[in-house]
């Protein structure tokens, strides 16, 4: 059945195109037993004038103006909202690599120095016996030990 209606479909496109064909037949014919002057398209007239060079002019001017504003959007069209990154992730961890060895050498240095400055038993000793001062100090005056605003001061 979808056969017939598609060859009922084309049966119709067939007869509109012999109808339209019919009267462009007779316009034509129309149109050749007009004088040559008188036919549509200036028939016997030849090719139109050429436009003035002024025109030419002001048109070229307005072409080059469309191609710089075309440049332009096309420059623009497919350019990025943000910042594209400067360097790959391979080069940023291999920075990142660098700047760690580096810190860990400086550590190492710094440890390194501490242990050589620190070797003295004087510096330990002293430090032990002012750390321990401090310690009864803090035992022998409690928390809140001092001027009070309770008490008047004379």
């Amino acid at each position: 059945e979808a056969w017939f209606l598609q060859l009922d479909m084309y049966a119709l496109k067939a007869l509109s195109q012999l109808a339209a064909g019919a009267q462009e037949r007779a316009v034509l014919q129309h149109a050749e037993s007009l004088p040559p002057d008188q036919r549509p398209g200036g028939g016997g007239a030849g090719a139109p004038p050429p436009p003035p060079p002024a025109l030419m002019r002001k048109l070229m001017e307005a072409a080059g103006e469309l191609e710089g504003q075309r440049a332009a959007i096309r420059r623009d069209l497919l350019r990025p909202s943000h910042n594209l990154p400067t360097r790959t992730l391979f080069q940023q961890a291999d920075i990142e690599i660098a700047e760690m060895r580096e810190r860990e050498a400086h550590q190492a240095e710094a440890a390194a120095s501490r242990q050589a400055a620190g070797s003295d038993d004087e510096d330990n000793d002293e430090t032990l016996a002012r750390l321990r001062a401090q310690d009864d100090w803090r035992d022998t005056h409690p928390a809140g030990y001092g001027n009070s605003k309770l008490r008047p001061t004379a």
